[in-house]
């Protein structure tokens, strides 16, 4: 039984379809929040940026000491990836993390539930998409 329809084509999908069989088509998450693991803050973004100590200061982290005041890294929405794209700072004084390993230069494709980090240690961001 559908749950509900495609937006792109219109056909029927089940709840636990992620991708239209149909078309192909996988709806993209508008929206990136990162939430503190030291406050339990989140802050939302719905656009790309370049994401610093300033974007982040909602989270009233203690570790945002250990971010980069210009940008750490850059978030990057990716209709074509099938959505949100982490990009490291290289110039970065202490560098960006996700889930335990350096973010490669190249970006990475974020899930719900992955985990930025300065060096896997500091400033431990879970992502919802």
């Amino acid at each position: 039984m559908a749950d509900s329809k495609c937006s792109h084509c219109g056909q029927p999908l089940r709840e636990t379809e992620r991708r239209c069989p149909s078309c192909l088509y996988a709806p993209v998450p508008l929206e990136v929040h990162l939430r503190s693991g030291n406050t339990g803050k989140t802050v939302t973004f719905k656009t790309a940026m370049e994401v610093g100590r300033g974007g982040l200061a909602g989270l009233a982290d203690p570790d945002l000491t250990f971010c980069e005041s210009g940008f750490q890294f850059r978030l990057s929405l990716s209709p074509e990836a099938g959505g949100w794209i982490v990009y490291p700072n290289p110039n970065a004084t202490n560098p960006t993390w996700l889930n335990d390993s350096p973010l490669p230069e190249t970006g990475a494709v974020v899930q719900a539930g992955d985990v930025l980090s300065i060096k896997g240690k500091r400033l431990l961001l879970t992502i919802d998409l």
